[in-house]
């Protein structure tokens, strides 16, 4: 067995620690700053993010920072290999389309269609990326720049296919059809608590 170096793990733990301490200082000054009441707003954050009635807002904390947390290690990813790819906006954004489209389009036993629709958005996204490259390589378009500039053009066709081809009409509002219900997560087993919460944040239409 590996013997446990506490040395190697302390310095490991150090740069998490002097991160916490940046952000705690800079919001402790931007309060400070702006005269608001330290107590309160500490209280306003952590009720916003973990709060509500029981404890509703942690499962939308957590869907969400799951997105914010799954761009990070793209980006590290990709930065590790050298390649500088800030154009996870975008694909992002061609995931979430083709997963949606997926799921409400194709048929089929409910298990399969979300398998596939996870595949699909997984393929749909490297693809768009895959993009920033050939622009790169046969066109001399930096791969910086290009992979932030296809962040806008995805926007818009699925601003387009949401609000035209895939619009739900009869919802009275630009959006997708709803995913259907047997491709939704499944709720945590105590229902009315966080996983009412759960299912919408991962069933909502697009927008």
């Amino acid at each position: 067995m590996m013997a446990f170096d506490a040395g190697k793990a302390t310095r490991s733990a150090l740069p998490w620690l002097f991160t916490f301490l940046w952000i705690a200082a800079i919001i402790l000054a931007l309060l400070l700053f702006v005269g608001a009441p330290v107590g309160e707003a500490l209280s306003g954050f952590w009720n916003g993010a973990f709060g509500g009635r029981r404890n509703a807002y942690l499962m939308a904390t957590l869907s969400r920072s799951a997105l914010i947390v799954g761009m990070a290690l793209s980006v590290m990813l990709s930065f590790r290999a050298g390649l500088f790819n800030i154009g996870g906006e975008g694909q992002l954004v061609a995931g979430g389309l083709v997963a949606a489209l997926v799921a409400v389009l194709m048929p089929g036993p409910p298990l399969l269609v979300l398998v596939v629709a996870i595949l699909a958005a997984m393929l749909a996204g490297a693809l768009w990326a895959l993009l920033a490259g050939v622009l790169q390589l046969f066109m001399g378009v930096p791969l910086l720049v290009g992979s932030l500039l296809l962040n806008y053009p995805i926007r818009y066709i699925a601003s387009y296919l949401v609000a035209h081809p895939y619009r739900d009409v009869q919802s009275g509002m630009v959006q997708s059809h709803l995913v259907p219900q047997e491709t939704w997560f499944a709720y945590f087993p105590e229902p009315g608590s966080i996983s009412a919460s759960s299912s919408r944040q991962w069933r909502q239409p697009l927008r």
